[in-house]
């Protein structure tokens, strides 16, 4: 099965509750229960997580900013935008909402997190110019 394929929700700095919160609502879908990306996995890529999500024995704890992250991976469209609505109605935080894409699986955890803040960050600015 390729990767791309296989339909799962990774996490980062989300807590137990809401974890527990969207394994019980997706699971029902199909979904396999959550990848939770922990911070000694900063240096692996999306590709070897989701090969291999267990955390890495005797890393240092990278300094990642505690970004509250949820990247879809195997939800194509129709799937993908009411899987948005519904994180949106389970969850009382606002964590940045991605997709795994061809790139995105090649790029480090710690460099896509980046990637994601500097983008929402961006989106931000613009809508205030437009207000």
């Amino acid at each position: 099965m390729n990767l791309l394929d296989k339909k799962v929700i990774l996490t980062f700095a989300l807590d137990s509750q809401e974890i527990n919160l969207l394994n019980n609502h997706f699971e029902k879908q199909g979904a396999k229960p959550c990848v939770i990306i922990e911070t000694s996995m900063a240096e692996r890529t999306l590709e070897e997580i989701l090969e291999d999500n267990e955390p890495v024995e005797g890393k240092g704890q990278e300094a990642l900013p505690l970004e509250k992250i949820i990247i879809f991976n195997g939800f194509d469209g129709a799937n993908l935008q009411r899987a948005v609505t519904e994180v949106r109605t389970i969850l009382e935080s606002r964590p940045i909402l991605a997709t795994v894409t061809p790139i995105s699986m090649t790029m480090k955890f710690k460099d896509l997190l980046e990637h994601l803040i500097e983008e929402r960050e961006f989106h931000r600015q613009n809508s205030k110019k437009k207000n």
